[in-house]
């Protein structure tokens, strides 16, 4: 994952306060609370980020306001467009994704079985990435435990507010599934007749 100037890209963060009294228990990634130990945590934040194969699109027919918006961004907003997002195409979600299916499977980075959920599709929603959470709920999530599905979904398919002028949908390639990947990935980009079907409607 890595959307242009989105230096939250991927972020799951939780900001809590309260006592921790532990026996040898890993609470975060870099925190060991020893036997005894009571520590005090005041307004503090952990993070972790989730690395995906991330396809983004807007939802909708193709706007020009909307696409003028993509190109030259929203000073109200603060929202910096991208000047490279010159060609368009409208794509009939079903068929691409059914084109999906066919593809990444023969993909080399394709590492899951058919049993596991690797390809997710939804709305991105816009709001406050850093939420506050409960210390039992950082003490799972913080530390060496899988993500849960709910905070997956959260690192996902939220972004900064500055991001809503995107009204953006995003299919998620999981080839890792359950882990993610790690940050030292490459993009990739798959080439087959498969989608040709998916496109509705193109522009220059």
């Amino acid at each position: 994952m890595g959307a242009r100037l989105d230096h939250q890209e991927g972020l799951l963060a939780k900001r809590f306060s309260g006592t921790v009294d532990s026996n040898n228990t890993l609470f975060s990634d870099s925190i060991l609370i020893g036997p005894g130990a009571s520590v005090e945590f005041e307004d503090c934040t952990v993070q972790r980020k989730v690395n995906e194969y991330v396809f983004c699109a807007s939802l909708g027919g193709y706007s020009q306001t909307h696409h003028r918006l993509m190109l030259n961004g929203c000073d109200q907003s603060g929202y910096e467009g991208n000047p490279k997002l010159l060609g368009w195409a409208v794509f009939d979600l079903d068929q691409l994704i059914h084109g999906l299916k066919i593809e990444l499977p023969k993909h080399s980075s394709f590492k899951v079985g058919s049993e596991k959920i690797w390809l997710l599709g939804g709305e991105v929603h816009y709001g406050d990435k850093v939420s506050r959470a409960s210390i039992d709920d950082v003490r799972t999530t913080g530390g060496r435990n899988e993500i849960s599905e709910a905070d997956y979904h959260t690192a996902v398919f939220l972004k900064p507010k500055n991001f809503e002028a995107e009204n953006e949908f995003r299919l998620v390639y999981r080839s890792c599934a359950p882990m993610s990947l790690t940050n030292r990935e490459t993009p990739f980009t798959i080439e087959s007749r498969s989608f040709l079907n998916a496109i509705v409607e193109i522009g220059p």
